[in-house]
């Protein structure tokens, strides 16, 4: 969890599971072109960014490159700028496996998905078993959203996962990602800048003899299915338009969502069966830090800044849970108003007050009256 702040984390001819598709009735593909930017950087002979220019603010220049990679960079560190005349694209599928390969080295092979690009050096069961997951989640994702009033993008096929074999191999790959973070305690996470899911495969990967298996050795590690629902929610948040990568997003309802979505069923043939499930995990720290009908990290608080998440982040993660889990179970509309509501802008801050006028104007509550109802209605629920 707590690395996870810091960064809001050969060919197989097999496709694997096609789920029946979602209709894009209700998704609204961008629609708007960008022509390509080319940065040479001062201080050296680093290679020249080629990319679409996101956002400019003061001295710094947001750009990001067709492998989806976001790059923050100060005007005072361009030696040369121009356009190149062509329009911006985005790697296809193809070319991000050639990329993702190129990154990763020998011993890891592609796999693709409904919309994900899979790297793997684990198994083929348990790769397999990983592309099963994310297809299974983002035809959930999509049916969540399909009878309300968010209006999603199309989701992109080109979406980058890499899965490692060993806990060392992950752990070493995410330091060189983000070398100021901790993932010592983290089977897996998505990158906002990388735009990318990094995994770790579970202990004895290259004993398993069949998909049963995996399937038995994930029941006694079901903590790793949920961390890949809960990180793949995040990549199909910043991928599907309900949420803009470095845009001032409070974290309570983002981590509030994909909690929401990250409980395990335990059963069928991804141990996942769609959101919605009480968080063994949360519904017990909610409980810890509700006393006295009062939350011990006010929703005021938790709402206005992000602070909690450092400070208290059992409690913060809990009441973000919460919070989402009432409104999506007993005031729908008001959770749509409210991700609707989500600033869109990268690099625009949001001010605390602005926060809490969005809570309400989408629910009609002040935070303390939004309190005194979740915590009624998460008395009623129960530990399945």
């Amino acid at each position: 969890m707590k690395s996870k702040m810091l960064l809001l984390l050969t060919m197989s001819a097999a496709l694997i599971l096609r789920l029946p598709a979602v209709s894009d009735e209700k998704t609204q593909p961008p629609e708007q072109t960008f022509s390509e930017t080319i940065i040479q950087l001062t201080g050296g002979p680093r290679e020249a960014l080629a990319g679409r220019v996101l956002m400019e603010v003061g001295s710094t220049v947001l750009l990001e490159t067709p492998d989806s990679v976001l790059h923050l960079i100060r005007s005072a560190d361009i030696k040369e700028r121009s356009e190149s005349g062509g329009e911006f694209r985005s790697l296809d599928r193809h070319q991000m496996a050639a990329r993702l390969l190129e990154r990763t080295g020998d011993g890891f092979q592609i796999t693709f998905g409904n919309h994900h690009v899979v790297c793997s050096d684990a198994s083929k069961l348990f790769t397999d078993y990983c592309v099963r997951l994310l297809n299974k989640t983002t035809v959930e994702y999509q049916k969540f959203f399909s009878d309300s009033d968010v209006k999603l993008h199309r989701i992109p096929d080109n979406m980058s996962v890499i899965v490692f074999r060993t806990q060392s191999e992950f752990q070493a790959y995410a330091k060189k990602q983000h070398p100021d973070t901790d993932f010592s305690d983290v089977p897996g996470y998505y990158s906002v800048r990388d735009n990318q899911m990094l995994i770790g495969a579970a202990a004895g990967d290259r004993e398993y003899r069949g998909a049963g298996d995996v399937l038995r050795k994930l029941k006694t590690r079901i903590r790793l299915v949920e961390t890949v629902v809960h990180e793949a929610v995040h990549q199909l948040a910043f991928n599907s338009g309900l949420q803009a990568r470095y845009a001032d997003t409070p974290l309570w309802i983002s981590e509030g969502l994909a909690v929401y979505f990250e409980r395990a069923s335990g059963t069928g043939q991804t141990l996942w069966i769609r959101p919605g499930g009480v968080s063994r995990i949360h519904l017990r720290g909610l409980r810890a830090a509700t006393g006295n009908d009062r939350l011990s990290l006010p929703l005021s608080q938790l709402m206005a800044e992000d602070t909690g998440f450092t400070t208290q982040p059992a409690a913060a993660y809990a009441e973000g849970w919460a919070v989402v889990y009432f409104l999506a179970r007993r005031d729908r509309k008001s959770l749509d108003r409210l991700l609707n509501g989500l600033s869109k802008t990268p690099l625009q801050q949001v001010t605390p007050q602005q926060r809490l006028d969005l809570i309400r104007q989408a629910t009609g509550r002040t935070p303390d009256e939004l309190e005194n109802e979740v915590i009624r209605y998460m008395k009623t629920v129960k530990q399945r």
